[in-house]
């Protein structure tokens, strides 16, 4: 990332100025704004050339450009129109107070008059008009202050204002970052549970294919002098995904001749809040062979699950559907998840 220029090594105040009235390139005003947030002696000398540039309008002494650009970028701010309506009304009640101290202090010479009396009432005169300018100055040098201090103190709140919305942003952005970051970790997870499972059901698949086999071979190598051996029962399980045949493939399973129950474990994905679930087992064609209800929902190596049993003389060899339904308040049924199974029979 290319580093931010540093305003004080290239005309500082130049570039002040600039960023005063708007001219700054994005990477320029960010620069100033970072160094006069860190920066108390920077900030300082930021506002002495903003109280200047605002003196330099109020006097008419900007050139048109800058003066064009004062008055559409510096003054767009409410804050900073306030700003120079406060320094417009120091410079009145300066001029104001010049203007008395003028009058008060220094006023025309009377014109001669003889010793006597007459001087008497003209000292007396000077005498009261003295005591009347140390109020009327003290007064002005008080407003005057008054005025600089209100200043400074609007000043510090805008300043206050723009670090606490920096700090929130700040905050925010990094909630957001954590936010991101436990999404990512939670997909990462779910992406192990579905390779986890995906694993297992292939491991399912390929046992009953070795089952399968190792029971061809036994038959095929019975000697009839020796007769057939007792029969041992057989129990075929598959794991099933919505709306996929066992095994997330779409081989069928065979039913060998020995087996006599079928065990079904359906995945919930997603996993619904119910605690159980009504099964029905259906042909293609939406003939209803086996129903159960209340299925019990359980959790099995971190997914929700569900499982049942079936005979296998109850399910004829074909294609057949697998619809898992929640019971409403109104004793209607709601279709939630749907699978796919394929039978095949020697």
């Amino acid at each position: 990332m290319k580093p931010l220029p540093n305003p004080l090594q290239e005309n500082h105040r130049h570039m002040m100025v600039r960023y005063l009235l708007g001219q700054t390139s994005e990477v320029e005003r960010e620069a100033v704004e970072a160094r006069f947030f860190e920066d108390d002696d920077f900030f300082g000398e930021l506002k002495a050339v903003e109280d200047e540039l605002i003196d330099a309008f109020l006097a008419n002494q900007l050139p048109a450009e800058q003066r064009e650009q004062f008055e559409r970028e510096y003054l767009r701010l409410p804050e900073r129109r306030q700003k120079v309506e406060l320094h417009r009304a120091l410079h009145r009640r300066s001029s104001e107070d010049r203007s008395a101290k003028t009058d008060l202090i220094s006023p025309p010479d009377p014109a001669p008059t003889p010793v006597g009396p007459a001087s008497v009432v003209s000292l007396e005169h000077h005498r009261d008009t003295r005591r009347l300018v140390t109020p009327v100055r003290r007064m002005a040098w008080a407003a005057a202050v008054a005025a600089i201090l209100l200043g400074g103190g609007w000043v510090f709140s805008v300043i206050q204002s723009f670090r606490n919305e920096i700090e929130s942003l700040k905050s925010g952005r990094a909630e957001l970052e954590q936010k991101n970051r436990a999404s990512q970790t939670q997909l990462a997870q779910e992406q192990k549970r579905s390779e986890a499972l995906a694993q297992e059901a292939a491991a399912e698949h390929d046992r009953a294919n070795r089952l399968e086999a190792q029971l061809t071979q036994g038959q095929n190598g019975l000697s009839p002098s020796i007769g057939k051996p007792a029969v041992v029962p057989e129990v075929l399980s598959c794991l099933l995904f919505p709306t996929l045949t066992r095994g997330g493939g779409i081989k069928p399973l065979h039913v060998t001749p020995t087996a006599q129950t079928l065990q079904v474990k359906l995945v919930l994905q997603p996993a619904p809040s119910d605690q159980t679930l009504d099964a029905t087992l259906r042909t293609v064609e939406g003939e209803e062979v086996w129903h159960q209800k209340g299925l019990p929902v359980r959790q099995e190596k971190g997914s929700s699950m569900l499982s049942f049993s079936l005979h296998v003389t109850t399910v004829p060899a074909g294609d057949y559907v697998i619809e898992l339904a929640r019971k409403l308040q109104d004793n209607s049924s709601e279709t939630v998840l749907t699978y796919s199974l394929s039978l095949r029979r020697p």
